[in-house]
This record gives C-alpha cells, structure tokens and sequence, in this order.
C-alpha cells in the first residue's frame, strides 16, 4: 500500500474530494462559492483559508477543521 504525506490544506482538500469521489462543483455548492474560488483553495499555496469555509469543508468531507489546518 502507498501511503503520501499530505503536507499542505490544499493537498488534504484535494485528497478528501478525491476520497469521497466527489467532482469539484459538487463541493462547491455544499459549500456555497464559486468553482474559481475552490480552485483556489485546492491548488494554491494559500496560508490561510476562511473559517467558515474550512467548517463547511470538513463537515463536507467528515474530518475534523484541525486536521484540514495542520
């Protein structure tokens, strides 16, 4: 079994969308943006993230915001 360190937000979204086999647009209307701004949060190098999207996200994807964050 491969295992891959998931270093990075962006990474970990990615992965947990890719997870639950769920297409980009799917996330973004759970979590109410647009398919730009998702994109921005699954493949940039961004330092932060809103609050309440991190929230939405990882009830999305069943994981703590913590998790997401670290």
């Amino acid at each position: 079994m491969r295992t891959t360190k998931l270093e990075t937000t962006a990474e970990r979204i990615k992965y947990f969308r890719l997870l639950r086999n769920m297409k980009q647009n799917e996330v973004c209307e759970y979590i109410g943006v647009s398919r730009n701004t998702y994109l921005s949060y699954e493949n940039s190098d961004r330092t932060s993230y809103p609050e309440g999207v991190l929230e939405k996200l990882a009830e999305c994807f069943g994981v703590g915001v913590e998790y997401l964050k670290s």
